[in-house]
C-alpha cells in the first residue's frame, strides 16, 4: 500500500482549509476595523486560532479560548490606550464583556465600563467598544442559532 499519496493528498487538503480559514479571519479582522455594515457573527468568530494571540490591526490583540460549553466563543482581547474597535453588531450571538483591567467606552452609547463591569449587546444591537487605557476584557459570544 502506497502511503505517499495519501499523505500528499492530506497535505494538499490541508493547505486548502487552512487558505479557506485564513481568508475568513481576514475578513472577520477587516470587519473590526472598518465600519462595516455586514455583521461579525459565530463563523467570522470561529475562523480565529485556539489558543494564539492574533493581532487586529496594531493596537488591539485577540485569543480565542478553548470554552467546555459548546454554544459559547470565548475570547481574551488586549487594547491599547486609545484601540478602538469599528462600530460593528452580531446578527447570531449575544456578546458580554468583562472588564478585567483598564477602562472601555462603547462610543455608539456613551456607556463607560471599568474594572468588574460586564458590557452585554443583543443581537444586533451596534456597539463601538474603545479603550481609555491599556484595558485587557474576557469575551463570551453566545450562539442565539445553531
Amino acid at each position: 500500500m502506497d502511503l505517499t499519496v495519501s499523505n500528499a493528498d492530506i497535505r494538499v487538503e490541508l493547505k486548502k482549509q487552512l487558505e479557506i480559514s485564513y481568508k475568513e479571519l481576514s475578513n472577520a479582522v477587516s470587519r473590526h476595523l472598518n465600519k462595516s455594515t455586514a455583521p461579525i457573527n459565530a463563523e467570522d468568530l470561529e475562523a480565529f486560532p485556539l489558543g494564539r494571540w492574533k493581532q487586529i490591526g496594531s493596537s488591539i490583540r485577540a485569543k480565542k479560548k478553548r470554552n467546555r460549553f459548546l454554544s459559547y466563543l470565548s475570547f481574551d482581547i488586549e487594547m491599547d490606550d486609545g484601540a478602538k474597535f469599528a462600530e460593528h453588531f452580531h446578527s447570531d450571538v449575544i456578546e458580554s464583556t468583562e472588564v478585567l483591567k483598564g477602562e472601555m467606552l462603547d462610543t455608539t452609547t456613551g456607556v463607560l465600563y471599568i474594572e468588574g463591569d460586564v458590557a452585554h449587546w443583543e443581537e444586533g444591537v451596534k456597539h463601538t467598544p474603545m479603550a481609555l487605557k491599556e484595558t485587557k476584557l474576557h469575551v463570551l459570544f453566545k450562539r442565539t442559532k445553531e
